[in-house]
């Protein structure tokens, strides 16, 4: 037994011995790697210089930034504040306009004003006057009418509402009658031309049957013989049928 614990002995000393050895070779290798390995660079400086890019990246945001708010006010509001420019100059030419429009308009009602009252004075005017003429008929019509003769000849075209209206000439193509007159009556028949045939041959219903009794029917003639003249009488500037002439076509 003690031989043994002997034994035992040794290898603990020896295994003691070993591993101090080997702690010991460890040491040297670790100092002969720090020897060998270069020194790393500082990280303090990757990190100072990766800062420093920072506040230039911010200006250059906020410069584009800025650069596409003028971009956008130019290409927007720009031409709107151009309209509103020109706008705002229309609306002072219309303004001034209307002013000159209302003074237009004032000018001329008191030319209304002043014409109506030059119209009032000229109606009173009139009314005085034909209150004077009404006063004194007579004496108006003596100085302002010539006398006609008591006898006298007239001419006129086709009767209208039964009565003629005459002239003092004869007028070729509105001539049909021939009407003599004494005072306010008279009697009539055509005029005797070939003109006047040749107007009354076309239609004798038109020309000859408004103031003339046909006393034989025939539709082809040549002439018109008055059997008993017409008979008028002066009716106002007229003169009105009393009595139809009776005619024959031949």
């Amino acid at each position: 037994v003690k031989k043994r614990g002997d034994n035992v002995s040794k290898v603990k000393e020896n295994i003691k011995s070993d591993i101090a050895q080997y702690i010991q070779s460890l040491q040297e290798k670790r100092e002969d790697a720090r020897e060998e390995v270069p020194p790393t660079p500082k990280p303090v400086e990757e990190t100072s210089s990766g800062g420093s890019l920072l506040p230039i990246v911010a200006l250059a945001l906020f410069a584009l930034l800025m650069a596409c708010i003028v971009f956008f006010y130019i290409r927007m509001w720009l031409p709107m504040d151009r309209k509103v420019h020109d706008l705002k100059g229309e609306l002072k030419d219309t303004k001034n306009r209307l002013s000159d429009l209302a003074d237009e308009l004032h000018a001329l009602k008191l030319d209304h004003s002043n014409l109506k009252s030059e119209k009032e004075e000229l109606d009173n005017e009139l009314r005085q006057l034909s209150r004077k003429q009404k006063s004194a008929p007579t004496e108006y019509e003596s100085t302002s009418q010539p006398s006609k003769p008591a006898n006298c000849d007239f001419y006129a075209g086709i009767p209208t509402n039964g009565s003629f209206e005459v002239r003092d000439s004869y007028k070729p193509g509105n001539s049909i009658y021939v009407l003599h007159t004494s005072g306010n009556s008279g009697t009539y028949e055509l005029v005797q031309r070939d003109e006047v045939l040749r107007i009354v041959r076309k239609s004798r219903t038109s020309y000859i049957e408004p103031a003339c009794n046909i006393l034989s029917e025939s539709e082809v003639f040549s002439n018109v013989k008055t059997e008993k003249p017409g008979r008028v009488c002066l009716d106002g500037d007229r003169w009105r049928i009393v009595e139809k002439a009776s005619v024959r076509l031949v």
